[in-house]
């Protein structure tokens, strides 16, 4: 099986075999979904089912009444979950400097130090020292400006309105109780479009699309295997993702809006996980070194996962214990 991961900046790969072993890793050049799908197929040639983890979807927990799931129409159970769930999705504002930092281009100290430089530049502008982001990025070396024209192009799709938005809904099993709680059911939200051009894309260069998952909380799969309490905290470029380990299905997602993550701001976004217990996992070396840095994992209740896997291995394993779970 072929997982695809869309984080909304860059596309990753990784094939995931029935044992749940994990390939290497391919990031396509392309920007575009159409050209992006052309390089996977030839870096992963036999491979035909696909699964998409994107955060294009979102997931949670609705409390249906008793046997509503089952009975409610299609638009009516529709309506429910976009109504728990619409606040979840992605919006349409992100910051050039968040897609920077979001395709591995610049670090966030470098976005740090170009908005204070831009801020300046700011103060007068008849002097014409005013300069964009992605301008300023390319004149202190951190980047390109194939790549800053690529950014722009991925910063323009995310931030594009759809014209007409068709909400989907997905109705998962009934979540296990928790004490003194009753028990939710799963649920999954993402606009119908954004399926279709998945569906298309994926048929024009011979992939079929088994799934589409959501990003948010997914690697609970693979550390929920681990840990049965507390919360993992997963820390990504462009926010957090605080996921309860109890069964209850629950994710809260925390953007961090474009701006860059300092030792501070990540602290107290730590500190704000109400649980005994927090498993932390950070994607990049950069976001761990930033952990280190909070002290946070010298708490007693508090751990920063190690893990020989990268990142994208480790949400393809998840992807693949998500989709046995459901079987």
């Amino acid at each position: 099986m072929l997982v695809i991961i869309d984080d909304g900046f860059t596309f990753k790969a990784t094939k995931v075999d029935a044992t749940g072993k994990s390939t290497a890793v391919v990031v396509p050049s392309e920007v575009e979904l159409a050209a992006a799908l052309q390089e996977l197929k030839a870096s992963f040639k036999g491979v035909r089912d696909v699964v998409v983890v994107t955060r294009d979807a979102v997931a949670g927990s609705v409390e249906f009444p008793p046997g509503a799931e089952d009975n409610l129409g299609f638009d009516e159970r529709n309506q429910l979950v976009q109504f728990e769930l619409m606040s979840k999705m992605p919006q349409n504002d992100t910051m050039i400097g968040e897609v920077l930092v979001g395709r591995s281009l610049i670090t966030h100290a470098q976005l740090k130090q170009l908005l204070t430089e831009q801020r300046e530049s700011r103060k007068d502008r008849s002097t014409g020292n005013y300069q964009h982001l992605g301008a300023l990025a390319v004149s202190k070396g951190f980047t390109t400006q194939e790549e800053v024209d690529k950014s722009i192009d991925v910063q323009r799709r995310i931030n594009q309105p759809r014209l007409s938005s068709s909400p989907l809904g997905g109705i998962g099993p009934e979540l296990k109780a928790n004490y003194g709680m009753p028990a939710g059911t799963e649920v999954g939200f993402m606009y119908q479009e954004v399926r279709d051009s998945w569906l298309a894309a994926l048929k024009q260069v011979g992939f079929r699309l088994n799934a589409i998952v959501p990003l948010a909380g997914i690697a609970r799969h693979y550390f929920g295997k681990k840990f049965t309490n507390g919360n993992l905290v997963e820390i990504y470029d462009h926010g957090i993702n605080i996921v309860a380990l109890d069964g209850s299905g629950s994710v809260e997602s925390i953007p961090f809006g474009g701006k860059p993550m300092e030792v501070e701001q990540l602290s107290n976004l730590l500190s704000r996980v109400g649980s005994s217990q927090k498993h932390i996992w950070a994607t990049t070396d950069e976001l761990r070194d930033l952990v280190l840095a909070t002290g946070e994992h010298t708490n007693k209740d508090s751990q920063l996962l190690d893990d020989p896997n990268e990142a994208v291995q480790i949400l393809g394993i998840s992807t693949l214990n998500a989709i046995n779970s459901m079987r």
